[in-house]
């Protein structure tokens, strides 16, 4: 159980990560077109 969840955590972390970079790329494209 308890490898299960350390796994299960790595996965939402990289997961989170991986929105997090598509944001912040959404967000300097958008800041871009602004310009």
């Amino acid at each position: 159980m308890e490898r299960e969840k350390i796994m299960t955590e790595e996965e939402l972390s990289s997961y989170g990560k991986r929105l997090w970079s598509l944001q912040e790329k959404g967000f300097k494209i958008n800041i871009i077109e602004e310009l």
